[in-house]
């Protein structure tokens, strides 16, 4: 199974570079593991892309969500600060429309 690890600070080189093959890692801040199907494809959604973004979400603090055009026209209206997610939109730089949104 895959496994990521986060380090607040990494070790110094060092150290690193002394460690011989059996020696084991240094204690990690914050560790996952994923499951994995036969194929390694990395598409199932539950068990591999959404338990990955929850933990990227949580040790670097902001939401890791995609957002359309008019998903981030609705938060800035009611939001005093947006998602990251829709950080391109307000620069002016645009998003995907919604499926509702081919039409216009």
């Amino acid at each position: 199974h895959p496994v990521f690890y986060y380090y607040k600070k990494l070790p110094p080189f060092a150290d690193i570079k002394t460690i011989n093959k059996k020696a084991i890692l240094p204690t990690p801040d914050d560790v996952t593991m994923l499951a994995e199907d036969l194929k390694t494809e990395w598409k199932r959604p539950t068990t591999h892309i959404l338990r990955l973004r929850r933990w990227l979400e949580r040790i670097i603090g902001e939401d890791g969500r995609q957002y359309t055009g008019s998903s981030c026209f609705q938060m800035s209206l009611f939001s005093e600060v947006p998602p990251s997610g829709c950080q391109t939109y307000l620069r002016g730089k645009g998003l995907w429309l919604d499926e509702d949104d081919k039409d216009v």
